[in-house]
């Protein structure tokens, strides 16, 4: 699946994946899940990223389709 450059909430990311908003976060913040953040507040997924991310879980491969991870900085 390619949804493109969709952003998505970390809120309707966790939805997706069935985790919850904290852990989505967390997984954010270790680099496991690439996320976009545009302003310090803000922090959004891309749809493609997600996807990726969920497909790498099945088949145990690393994922990040746009480059730009959120960690600690």
């Amino acid at each position: 699946m390619n949804r493109g450059s969709e952003r998505l909430t970390v809120t309707e990311a966790a939805r997706e994946i069935g985790v919850s908003e904290r852990s989505t976060r967390r997984l954010i913040e270790r680099g496991e899940l690439p996320a976009y953040r545009p302003t310090p507040h803000k922090v959004f997924v891309f749809a493609s990223d997600l996807d990726a991310f969920i497909e790498s879980r099945r088949t145990g491969h690393g994922c990040n389709s746009h480059g730009t991870i959120v960690g600690k900085r």
